[in-house]
């Protein structure tokens, strides 16, 4: 019986053994492959020695079908490369492909892609690439899940119209973090009909319509964003928006459109609207779990406008709280308007330790009196007022034509 216990031990051991093996082999076998405008794309792209030499390369289908998990297709930094780059391929848990740049240095040095990318393979990381000259979206993730993009900059455009920055499509597990867009684009980041959607440490500046634009999404984190236009944007529609989220009247079935999203503190700066909430007539989702913490918002007309066109149900819950509210003259916190349904109240829209410099305007909707409730003194450690020094911070963060002073904020609740 001893023996045969040893004998069945021996056997466990070795079946772990080689699994550890196997599995050592399945992470050497990945691939690395370079493009370069000076290689040739007769060459086997395996060495810095022999790189490809372009997107066309890449992109074709004989090549998707070649890559594998764990593979890396890295362009040479400071390189110019012309075309879409399509990546159908897919990598695994823990293996992605990555598509980004050899040698490491500084974002400067990113190899430039003059045209588009499209993903549809999941697993799939794209980083370290500078996008620009395309003609409708420089990056469009469609109907696939687990792809990440990062430490990319994406703007200017060769078209002038009906353009974005990043589209993420009817898309699960997708993160945008630490992306640079901006410039001559109409949308910076457009979220459409996706879940579980990550947007965080972005800057995004100096679009034509909404900086980032949500329809019909849900479980989305949209946290430590930069957000800002040098003009303060148009002054009708879309336009001059920071952050738009919208729930329409085809929302997806496939996922709770409007559930669980949570824009936490990210900074606004001279935008005509700083966040948009919209619930659009037939739509057959709402609000739900909405959280907006911790936000700096600075100088934009209107800093919270929530509309609701919807007559067949309510709008939903949301939670406003620890935001800290620049206002220039002219500026109106909260714009809440009702095209039927249920009206908003205490428990459907909850305002709470907000702070507002250098008091909050009166509210244009008579439900939200209590943004302007003085609660009297003893607040924020027996003192009724507090100084919050922001000069550093407003020049780092926003642009130099936005007056940097030091804040007295007056606490509210």
């Amino acid at each position: 019986m001893e023996r045969s216990g040893r004998w069945v031990g021996a056997v466990v051991v070795a079946i772990v053994c080689l699994a550890g093996v196997c599995g050592q082999q399945k992470a050497a076998l990945a691939a690395t492959y370079y493009v370069s405008a000076v290689g040739d794309n007769d060459n086997e792209g395996t060495s810095p020695n022999q790189p490809w030499q372009t997107i066309a390369q890449v992109s074709h289908d004989d090549i998707q079908r070649k890559l594998k998990a764990g593979d890396r297709v890295l362009f040479r930094a400071g390189d110019t490369f012309a075309g879409e780059l399509r990546i159908s391929a897919s990598g695994a848990v823990g293996q992605p492909l990555v598509f980004g740049r050899y040698p490491q240095g500084t974002a400067g040095d990113d190899p430039q892609i003059r045209g588009s990318v499209r993903i549809t393979g999941s697993q799939v990381t794209l980083e370290h690439l500078d996008i620009r000259a395309f003609a409708a979206c420089g990056v469009r993730i469609q109907d696939t899940d687990s792809v990440t993009v990062r430490h990319c900059r994406i703007h200017d455009p060769s078209y002038s119209q009906s353009t974005s920055g990043v589209i993420v499509d009817r898309s699960t597990a997708v993160t945008l973090a630490t992306n640079r867009v901006h410039s001559g684009l109409d949308y910076g980041l457009q979220i459409d009909s996706s879940d579980r959607v990550r947007v965080a440490a972005n800057t995004v500046y100096d679009c034509r319509q909404a900086l980032l634009r949500v329809r019909d999404a849900a479980n989305m984190e949209i946290e430590e964003n930069l957000c800002f236009t040098s003009n303060g944007g148009a002054s009708r529609g879309e336009r001059g928006l920071a952050i738009l989220i919208r729930l329409s009247n085809d929302s997806p079935a496939y996922t709770p459109a409007g559930a669980n999203l949570l824009v936490r503190s990210n900074a606004i700066a001279n935008c005509r609207g700083a966040l948009r909430l919209v619930r659009e007539r037939g739509a057959p989702n709402s609000f739900e779990g909405l959280q907006i913490l911790n936000n700096t918002l600075v100088s934009s007309d209107v800093h919270f406008n929530v509309i609701n066109r919807a007559a067949d149900g309510g709008f939903g819950t949301a939670r406003v709280a620890n935001t800290i509210s620049y206002f220039p003259s002219n500026c109106t916190d909260v714009d809440q308007r009702h095209f039927g349904g249920n009206a908003f109240t205490a428990d459907t829209l909850k305002y709470r330790s907000n702070l507002y410099w250098p008091t909050a305007p009166p509210p244009r909707d008579d439900t939200a009196d209590e943004l302007t409730a003085d609660p009297g003194p003893g607040l924020v450690g027996g003192v009724d007022w507090c100084h919050l020094q922001v000069d550093e911070i407003t020049q780092w963060f926003f642009p130099k034509s936005i007056p940097a002073p030091a804040i007295n904020i007056r606490v509210i609740d």
